[in-house]
């Protein structure tokens, strides 16, 4: 069987890929060796591109992640029991889902021992130190400074967490 490496050529030009290298018309035994010679041109090529795509793809998902850590949000936080006799405080990187833990007793052993359930107070801080620095502050005050504390924005002791949508869609 004779193979005609026009025919192929013909081929590759009708799917809309380039085919210069395809201007000999060679047959029997030489044929063999165009078409090996095509196919690997194409599987390098296709080898290339496929490493230019997961190349293109991995670095969209650094600065993704780059940019998610330069700008994460993290917060400190007071949570209260119903009758506001015990507060728990502490930090998170997800605010909405650290209360929605603590509201159905999974959040921590304190919290679910006091049903401390109720989000009164919260702060936001780009850098963690600095909302681990804050809630060492806060947990080193007495009572009634933290009490002073979530009156002056939340004196009725209302639930932020319930009150605030936008904390649940984080």
């Amino acid at each position: 069987m004779i193979l005609n490496v026009i025919t192929i050529c013909d081929i590759i030009k009708k799917k809309g890929l380039s085919a210069t290298f395809c201007l000999y018309r060679t047959r029997s035994r030489h044929a063999f060796l165009t078409f090996f010679y095509v196919v690997t041109f194409f599987s390098v090529i296709m080898f290339f591109s496929v490493i230019l795509f997961f190349s293109v793809i991995l670095r969209a998902k650094l600065e993704e992640s780059i940019y998610k850590a330069m700008y994460k949000t993290y917060y400190t936080y007071i949570m209260s029991s119903n009758n506001n006799s015990t507060l728990y405080i502490g930090v998170t990187d997800d605010l909405g889902r650290r209360v929605a833990e603590h509201e159905s007793g999974n959040g921590s052993v304190f919290t679910a021992k006091y049903h401390c359930r109720k989000l009164v107070y919260y702060e936001s801080f780009s850098d963690i130190n600095q909302a681990i620095a804050r809630e060492k502050q806060l947990k080193g005050w007495k009572r009634e400074r933290k009490d002073a504390l979530i009156d002056s924005v939340n004196i009725q002791r209302v639930d932020l967490f319930s009150l605030d949508s936008s904390l649940r869609s984080e």
